[in-house]
């Protein structure tokens, strides 16, 4: 039989707790907010320079001092695929 420990939280109602309750593993108790936060902000730089690199890439065929740049239909036909 496992004994009442009683560990009341800072600033919180106390409450009685058991040994089994104590060591059970609780996974989303310990959260790394930094972790968290560095990732969004590194999706969030990749996003950019991805898009970046997108719309550089789709506009390269495109030259305005020529006469050459592909037809309007290209486009059209390259979006589709």
């Amino acid at each position: 039989m496992s004994t009442a420990i009683h560990a009341p939280p800072a600033g919180r109602e106390t409450s009685i707790r058991t040994e089994a309750d104590l060591l059970r593993p609780t996974p989303w108790r310990r959260v790394s907010w930094g972790a968290v936060i560095a990732g969004v902000v590194i999706a969030m730089v990749l996003q950019l320079v991805l898009s970046l690199l997108g719309t550089g890439l789709g506009l390269s065929p495109i030259d305005p001092m020529s006469y050459s740049s592909p037809d309007p239909r290209t486009f059209g036909i390259a979006a589709g695929v």
